[in-house]
């Protein structure tokens, strides 16, 4: 197999030259030439041997030799254009002697004329194509009309056996024409197309490559974000409870009551920090690791937020701030009750976190306009946070830290938690604004259970 593909891509180099780079409508036109050199030159001993007309001979010379002249010109000079209009020129020429001399349409002129107007729709664009497609139509049309009105204009055959074998081998030579170019055309269609499904799947390669290399990003992000956790943010609350147990430990019998009380103060705000940070570091290990269940289920959203209110309460009074709730939903929702337990509490302890004292938190509910979603706001009256930063909050890789108003330590951790879980229902969005000086608002939307239907006017 591979000897004949070699020995016909020799051929195919000796007779049309380097094709490989040329591009399909050249390739065609090429091989046009050469084969129309190829008819014309059996041409010259068919019609020596059938027709014994001397006059048809030199004709069959002349005209072989011009042929010969376009395919040397294309072979070697190869310019598209003129080497297009010189063949179709000769070609229309040919045509028009044939129909001349054997037997007018009824002979081999319109066969011939048929794979001209075939061949030449392909190798030929805009303008050519119009200008060869209109030359064929009122070329064909006036042979048509002459020889309608004129009959005896036309030569025919010398005898029925010349005119059955010209018209065989014509028909012959139509009939592989046709093929040949019809499988050009296939094979070029097949290319493409393999082209075409090698590009999807080098394409689909890619995106996978690059959605592996983006998740190795957020691994990298949250591997950092872990160890900065584990080496700081944790470090430093058990650092201090350490500290504060080993005063008391040390110094008991010369502590007074009110140093005793300071020690006990310092460690119960140590194990808040340790415990609250611990439990974020456990659940986003968990989500980290595809562990974190979603069962969506009816819930009540006011009790969730009423009971994370109540447990909070007492955080919230060391600081003088007081937490209203404006309700104005009704309905319940279709969620994770564990899950949207987290955000709240997340997010009414950042509010406490961040809070001036004596200022207040405003949690309110309401139904967004298209009646599907719940929005939930947490807003608080503290330090803000700057436009550059608000893009920071809710991406594990940012490293965006921020102190309380009483210093209270945060890792932003609690924040990324409450995107993940968010958008772990369908469609659903958190964000933040802010106003440095001013305060934040904290805002999250949920499915409702039963979604209503908004009638527009």
């Amino acid at each position: 197999m591979s000897n004949s593909i070699s020995l016909f891509d020799k051929f195919i180099m000796v007779a049309l030259g380097d094709v490989s780079k040329d591009s399909f409508q050249t390739q065609l036109l090429k091989f046009t030439v050469f084969i129309s050199t190829v008819f014309m030159f059996s041409s010259v001993f068919l019609n020596y041997f059938i027709q014994q007309n001397s006059q048809i001979d030199i004709i069959s010379v002349v005209s072989f030799l011009a042929f010969l002249v376009c395919y040397l010109f294309s072979r070697f000079k190869f310019r598209f254009l003129p080497v297009l209009y010189f063949q179709f020129t000769l070609s229309l020429i040919s045509i028009g002697l044939g129909w001349y001399y054997f037997d007018g349409i009824d002979g081999m002129a319109f066969y011939t004329l048929l794979i001209v107007a075939m061949i030449y729709s392909m190798i030929t664009r805009g303008t050519s194509s119009v200008i060869i497609f209109l030359v064929i139509i009122v070329f064909y049309l006036v042979l048509v009309i002459v020889e309608f009105f004129n009959p005896s204009i036309v030569r025919n055959y010398q005898n029925d056996a010349a005119k059955f074998i010209d018209l065989t081998v014509t028909v012959l030579f139509t009939i592989s024409v046709v093929f040949i170019v019809v499988k050009l055309v296939f094979n070029k269609f097949i290319e493409r197309e393999t082209v075409y499904l090698e590009n999807q799947i080098l394409e689909e390669k890619n995106n996978i490559i690059t959605n592996q290399n983006d998740e190795l990003i957020h691994l990298n992000a949250t591997k950092d974000k872990f160890f900065s956790i584990i080496s700081h943010d944790l470090k430093n609350p058990i650092s201090n409870f350490h500290q504060a147990a080993n005063l008391a430990y040390s110094e008991f019998n010369s502590l007074d009551e009110k140093d005793l009380l300071d020690i006990l103060k310092m460690l119960d705000s140590s194990s808040k920090e340790i415990y609250e940070l611990l439990n974020n570091l456990l659940i986003w290990a968990r989500s980290q690791q595809s562990r974190v269940e979603f069962n969506p289920e009816p819930c009540n959203l006011n009790y969730i937020i009423l009971n994370n209110i109540s447990l909070q309460k007492l955080s919230a009074s060391n600081k003088k701030i007081s937490i209203e709730f404006d309700n104005n939903l009704d309905r319940e929702l279709f969620a994770d009750i564990n899950l949207v337990n987290t955000v709240v509490r997340n997010l009414i302890s950042n509010a406490i976190k961040f809070s001036f004292e004596g200022s207040k938190i405003i949690v309110s509910t309401s139904i967004l306009k298209d009646g599907k979603f719940a929005l939930t706001q947490v807003k608080d009256f503290g330090i803000g946070i700057s436009a550059e930063n608000i893009e920071k909050l809710f991406k594990p890789d940012s490293n965006f830290k921020h102190h309380g108003t009483k210093n209270e330590k945060g890792t932003g951790l609690g924040l990324i938690l409450c995107k993940e879980f968010i958008e772990m229902h369908k469609d659903c969005v958190i964000y933040a604004e802010s106003t440095l000086g001013v305060g934040t608002t904290f805002s999250f939307t949920l499915p409702l259970l039963n979604p209503m239907k908004i009638k527009e006017y």
